[in-house]
């Protein structure tokens, strides 16, 4: 069995987006390739919502990492990528939940997790004309309430410099809403949306 091996950093976090950096978590993801361990993915965890994990990692107290699943190996293999056709419409997820993980999969193949995080990651094989499908999964984090407000959205991205981004899909949930756990919905690309990032 291989493991996927995973390496936490809790520190200032530096983007280079502006403001001023501060103590989060950073967990690298590595799988072993033929010349040696590959760096596979990298999840942010932003602590602003969890103070109290932000204190315990500061002292040096590793409960969190401890039993968090995701800042542990995997266990297992990652699944190798499905190949996909050139996109036709570039696309991205933006996730914002704090004290939540949300997981998306769109179209059945783009899958993605953002945890405590305000964040877009690109969509594998962009969207498509007509009907999108997207699933996802909610659950609360240690140290969040389940009441903050959150929201997914997925944004149709223009090649062309200075045109802003058109949405196409959005749930949201209002502060001390209940959010849902698991759902699978279905967005439409349409011609007005399309006419918007030309």
């Amino acid at each position: 069995m291989v493991l996927q091996p995973r390496s936490s950093y809790f520190g200032k976090i530096d983007f280079g987006v502006g403001g001023e950096p501060t103590d989060n978590l950073l967990v690298l993801s590595f799988i072993k390739g033929k010349a040696g361990w590959l760096y596979d993915r990298a999840d942010f965890v932003n602590l602003m919502s969890l103070p109290a994990v932000r204190k315990e990692l500061a002292a040096g107290n590793l409960k969190y990492l401890k039993e968090t699943l995701e800042a542990q190996p995997s266990g297992k293999v990652p699944t190798t990528p499905i190949a996909v056709k050139k996109a036709k419409y570039i696309a991205k997820a933006y996730v914002f939940c704090p004290g939540r993980e949300v997981e998306l999969q769109i179209n059945k193949v783009s899958r993605h997790r953002f945890a405590n995080a305000k964040e877009a990651q690109v969509v594998i094989g962009g969207a498509l004309d007509g009907p999108n499908e997207i699933q996802y999964t909610i659950k609360k984090l240690q140290g969040g309430t389940g009441k903050e407000a959150m929201t997914i959205r997925v944004y149709l991205m223009s090649e062309t410099p200075g045109v802003k981004p058109a949405k196409v899909f959005e749930y949201q949930v209002e502060e001390g809403q209940k959010a849902k756990t698991v759902n699978t919905e279905v967005f439409s690309v349409e011609a007005d949306a399309v006419s918007k990032i030309r």
